[in-house]
């Protein structure tokens, strides 16, 4: 027996040995630097983790061995910047590690546990609009100021009082207070106690200074340091859970004490009491809809992750901010002294504008940031090269931000706190160092709370050092001044320890803070990582041949550059050869014949997702014929076969970069600001001739889409832009044009495909000259893309097309880290126009669709500065996308007969936003100067601030109609519903557009849905708005070939043509105005002719009519102009004709 025991012993010894050698020698992993033990076993990583010491034992690992360490048998971290930007970037295939499913207190996954990206995606979206930068300020940023001006005040009255104060403590407050009132729609009220507000059971487990914590920090705290133990030790764990003790409880069964916390949360958001709504009443509406999958345990799930991430965080940044700047006089002199010039209704809006205020914030994050702990990923197939050194799939890779954050090359003298460093400068500042710094996560994980967090931190800064400002006069005796003695020193608390004078020492045996004095990093927690944004297939229809490809597959071809459109992907061959068809309007007395429920079915056909529009798409032939190879013939040869027999020139062409970028500045700057301010001035109009000898040939795919975009616009020469000759060279024309920039931007963003293809190499690997000297070449491809979106809905009438190009230019832009730019160098505007130009292109196009979009409109990783006067332009987007989605929510609703209750909550909410947004546009206006017409940036900046004053009235359209109009019958073409094939036919043939859906009311009333308006408030919104629009979208500018500095808006004319607007932007908001105008005029018609003895001026409905049909009539002419070049929307402007013809007669 015993010598049993001992062969097992042996054997056992035996395979121990024989592991350890294979880790040794043999493990895929050892050529990568590190200490012999981590090569062996992973019980140092662990014992760091346990003790909350991981980021201090990596970050000594890479001190010693540099950027790639080995930290356990089968985990690397790496340090380097590049490399961690590419494991985190958007679209990355380094997922997150099982690792994270063991922090899971439910059988469910939560947001910070899912692995799978679609998955995460689809939960995130829940969370998005709540946790967005404009609605944390428009909901919740009065209770948090209210609150951090009860925390500054108790600081000054503990001072007073007692000549000292423990800021910590009151900062622990705050975020608790904050955090209860958000989570639960109720405070705690320890601040305004000064202590706990109730008497709590749980015992005081570390002295009096617990005591002073109520049971919801005590659960937190001991849920934090367990969850530790429960992943790394689960025997230690599951042993802890049978103590009988209520401190082991809390710290080894979590799930007890979240679970009922998160059943409190969501209790209270469904309760009717404005006082008890919380962040989770959005999702909640969400999970109550029966196209959710999400369950109430998921509620509660996320409810407690949530509560759990949005804890202390806040409160050890902010101390650590407070000692920081009272350890540098003159910091806080210089703070101080910024923060004292605001006007007193200050709002987080200006505090975000303050530089100083700002620095002093981003290095207190830099150097004591809420989330410096690793980020551990599975390295996916294939393997992953980092700095020279292989690492197979499968294995684990960490970052921490940390170790970046410390890096001497980044940060000179990075433990030393210096705000200059991000005050721009010589030295100062630098764009790598902005892109390295992470406090809150990076790419697709960042901080979902991120925005909140920041709020937290400027206002309780800026309050403050600005009391502080107010109250240093009084230093003297018992009176005390604000942080000074009778000495004049300083006298302040931070955790448990005074500081007098210059003794800044923390007390770092304060559970608040971290232990060790070398690395002051506060109490580091892995702190809720924000959900994944997730594109999903970019392409819908599987037989389009598309940019981006994971993998080669047999569609994809060998040739370079892979072309976008595909003749499957063009529904209607045969009107694309003949030119699309023109049709007079009919006659009153045919239309006249129409039955009523017809007409309003017919109306509501006009601004449904596709809203007439024509597809132009080119057959196959026809484009096999144009091509051979790939371009044997440029546009300039297409041009001169036609014109061989024409006495004059048919489309415009350029003969340089410098033109075609000068033909950017007039037809499509004023629309849309993409680019920086032109190089030279004046921009002139300046089109080839006939007689150009060999024809310029852009390269750069941005000239070539500006060069598809302006080739619609009829040449000044042509007196006749309408006939199909001239319609046929300028459709050709610019479709070779489109054609050859997507083959450039295949060709150029080829690099993409393969892993870590950074903007750097892209940049060394296209080697062309800039198209603007103050654009990255990187970036013409991704801008070029959007533009080409705008060619495909106004010209081709393709929508499938549409949406997949927005989407692709949205997915390289996230590649290249447009949506994190926070440089401030001679690039810095191009970038965020692009990004932000990007972004609403993408938005623009969900919404007209009528679809989600496929990413989230809110995500917290946006943090790309808005370029000037844009941050209205980009709100206006998101608020008319979130009506457009109520719409198509409500109708599935309706036509389901699902419940209804969350409508009148919801309607409330975005009517609230839209109207808030409004006003402040309409403040904007009244404070603006008039554009000047030869200043392209002028012109262009009164456009924008139009152009959200538009979106946002065809929002309140888009909220409103269904109410508005409850007494009109329900069809499938109502306006926000799903898209419907574009087709070739006119206002009278839509039978064939009607889609068989399952058979729903009659109408709304029938239903019986209560909206929290009347009929005819809603009525009443729909009529003001859609006359606004209308008004608004006659002041747009017109393109100014001329360069007429005459302060009128009359349209510049060609021959006897007005010259048309090339950027169709606005045609969905139109045709949404025109619907409800005409809805509402044939509602009030059976009133008018009821009264034949008034004349028509005398009743007042008459007047609306006339008033309406004067609108509608702008609206028409609106359509019109963009009809001119862009063939796809002739049958909008058809139709649009037709229908006010039929309601109204002939004029």
């Amino acid at each position: 027996m015993e010598r049993q025991v001992a062969l097992c012993a042996a054997t056992a010894v035996a395979i121990w040995v024989l592991q350890i050698a294979y880790k040794l020698l043999r493990s895929p992993l050892r050529h990568i630097p590190g200490p012999l033990y981590t090569r062996v076993t992973r019980l140092p990583l662990k014992f760091s983790i346990v003790t909350g010491r991981r980021i201090y034992f990596i970050h000594n690992l890479h001190q010693k061995y540099g950027p790639v360490v080995r930290i356990a048998p089968d985990e690397v971290s790496v340090s380097s910047l590049p490399e961690f930007k590419e494991i985190h970037r958007v679209g990355s295939a380094f997922l997150k590690t099982p690792w994270y499913q063991k922090f899971a207190w439910d059988r469910n996954p939560g947001l910070f546990t899912m692995r799978d990206p679609k998955e995460h995606a689809a939960r995130r979206k829940l969370f998005a609009r709540v946790f967005s930068k404009s609605d944390l300020r428009r909901t919740w940023e009065p209770v948090v100021k209210d609150k951090v001006q009860l925390a500054v005040s108790q600081i000054r009255g503990e001072l007073l009082r007692d000549g000292r104060s423990d800021i910590l403590k009151w900062w622990t407050f705050l975020a608790t207070d904050v955090s209860g009132h958000l989570m639960f729609g109720e405070s705690f009220d320890m601040l305004q106690y000064g202590k706990v507000s109730y008497q709590s059971d749980y015992p005081c487990m570390r002295g009096s200074a617990n005591c002073q914590k109520n049971e919801y920090i005590n659960v937190l705290e001991s849920t934090m340091m367990g969850s530790g133990i429960n992943v790394e030790l689960p025997i230690v764990g599951l042993l802890g859970r049978y103590v009988p003790l209520a401190s082991c409880q809390a710290m080894f069964r979590p799930s007890d004490y979240l679970t009922e916390y998160g059943r409190r949360a969501v209790s209270n958001s469904r309760t009717n009491s404005n006082s008890t709504r919380n962040i989770f009443t959005g999702m909640l509406n969400e999970s109550e809809k029966a196209s959710s999958m999400l369950s109430e345990e998921d509620v509660v799930i996320e409810a407690g992750n949530l509560i759990v991430a949005g804890s202390d965080t806040t409160a050890v940044t902010l101390t650590y901010l407070v000692w920081a700047v009272l350890s540098q006089p003159s910091l806080q002199h210089d703070l101080e002294e910024e923060v004292s010039a605001l006007d007193p209704n200050y709002d987080e809006a200006a505090l975000e504008e303050l530089p100083l205020l700002n620095a002093v914030i981003t290095e207190t994050l830099r150097l004591y940031g809420a989330a410096p702990g690793s980020l551990p990923r599975s390295v996916p197939n294939g393997g992953a090269t980092f700095c020279g050194y292989h690492v197979p799939q499968g294995a684990t890779v960490s970052t921490q931000s940390y170790t970046i954050h410390r890096d001497e090359e980044l940060y000179p003298d990075p433990e030393t706190f210096d705000a200059t460093r991000w005050l721009g400068g010589h030295g100062n500042g630098s764009d790598v160092a902005k892109q390295a710094l992470s406090p809150f996560g990076y790419g697709t994980r960042i901080c979902l709370g991120v925005h909140l967090a920041w709020m937290e931190l400027r206002l309780a800064a800026t309050e403050f050092f600005h009391s502080s400002s107010s109250g240093r006069q009084r230093v003297s005796g018992g009176e005390g001044g604000w942080f000074y003695g009778d000495s004049g020193d300083p006298v302040i608390r931070f955790g448990m320890m005074d500081r007098t004078g210059d003794q800044c020492q923390m007390d770092l045996q304060n559970d608040w803070v971290d232990a060790e004095p070398k690395h002051r990093g506060g109490r580091f927690r892995s702190y809720g990582s924000g959900p994944k944004l997730c594109f999903g297939p970019f392409v819908r229809n599987p037989s389009s041949v598309y940019i981006f490809r994971a993998k080669t597959t047999a569609s994809t071809p060998e040739t370079p550059g892979p072309r976008i459109l595909d003749a499957k992907a063009m529904s209607d061959p045969q009107s694309a050869h003949h030119g699309p068809s023109t049709k007079g309007p009919s006659s009153a007395g045919t239309a006249s014949t129409l039955h009523g429920n017809e007409w309003m079915q017919k109306l509501a056909r006009l601004c449904g997702p596709s809203a007439t529009l024509r597809n132009v798409g080119t057959p196959m032939a026809e484009i096999e014929s144009m091509f051979d190879s790939v371009f044997p013939r440029n546009p300039v040869e297409t041009l001169r076969d036609f014109q061989s027999a024409q006495p004059v020139n048919a489309v415009q062409l350029y003969g340089s970069n410098e033109d075609i970028l000068d033909a950017y500045y007039i037809f499509i700057h004023p629309y849309y600001p993409i680019l920086p301010p032109p190089d030279r001035l004046p921009v002139i109009h300046n089109p080839a001739g006939v007689d150009h000898p060999d024809g310029f040939k852009p390269a750069s795919p941005l000239a070539l889409a500006i060069s598809a975009m302006v080739a619609l616009v009829p040449h000044k020469d042509v007196k006749n832009p309408a006939r199909p000759e001239h319609v046929k060279i300028r459709r050709e024309v610019a479709l070779r044009f489109a054609e050859a920039a997507y083959a450039a931007i295949a060709k150029d963003y080829q690099p993409l495909r393969a892993p870590g293809g950074f903007e750097g190499s892209l940049r060394d690997s296209i080697g062309r000259p800039p198209f603007h000297s103050k654009l990255p070449v990187c970036l013409e491809g991704v801008i070029a893309l959007s533009i080409l979106c705008f060619y495909e809905y106004g010209q081709q009438g393709n929508l499938d097309n549409t949406a997949r190009l927005a989407n692709e230019a949205l997915e390289m832009a996230f590649m290249l880290g447009l949506h994190e730019s926070l440089e401030e160098n001679e690039y810095a505007l191009a970038r965020r126009r692009s990004w932000w130009f990007v972004y609403m292109a993408a938005s623009h196009m969900a919404t007209v669709t009528g679809t989600p979009a496929p990413f989230d409109v809110y995500d917290p990783s946006f943090v790309t500065p808005y370029p000037k006067g844009w941050r209205l332009r980009v709100e206006a987007q998101q608020a008319l996308y979130e009506a457009g989605i109520f719409a198509v929510e409500l109708d599935e609703t309706i036509r389901r007969r699902e419940d209804a209750s969350w409508i009148q909550k919801r309607m409330t909410e975005l009517d609230t936003q839209i109207t808030s947004l409004l006003f402040e546009c309409r403040d904007t206006l009244s404070a603006s100067q008039g554009p000047q017409p030869n200043c392209v940036e002028s012109v262009a900046s009164s456009a924008l601030r139009s152009y959200a004053e538009i979106k946002l009235h065809s929002a309140r359209i888009k909220l409103h109609r269904y109410c508005a109009f409850q007494d009109v019958p329900m069809f499938s073409e109502q306006p926000g519903l799903h898209p419907i094939s574009p087709t070739n036919g006119n206002i009278g043939s839509s039978a064939s557009c009607v889609r068989t859906l399952p058979q729903r009311p009659a109408s709304i009333q029938e239903f019986g849905i209560q909206f929290p308006f009347s009929a005819h408030t809603s009525s009443v919104i729909c009529v003001h708005a859609a006359i606004n629009l209308v008004t608004l979208l006659d002041s747009l500018p017109f393109p100014n070939p001329t360069n007429d500095v005459s302060p009128t808006n009359l349209p510049y004319i060609f021959q006897n043509y007005e010259v048309p607007r090339a950027m169709p932007t606005l045609i969905s908001c139109a045709m949404q105005a025109g619907y409800t105008m005409l809805t509402l005029s044939c509602k009030a018609r059976p009133f008018v002719t009821k009264v034949p003895e008034l004349e028509a001026g005398d009743f007042p409905l008459a007047g609306l009519r006339n008033e309406l049909e004067q609108s509608l009539r702008v609206v028409a002419k609106f359509l019109a102009n963009h009809a001119i070049a862009f063939e796809a929307i002739q049958g909008m402007r058809d139709e649009m004709m037709e229908a006010i013809e039929r309601e109204f007669g002939q004029v």
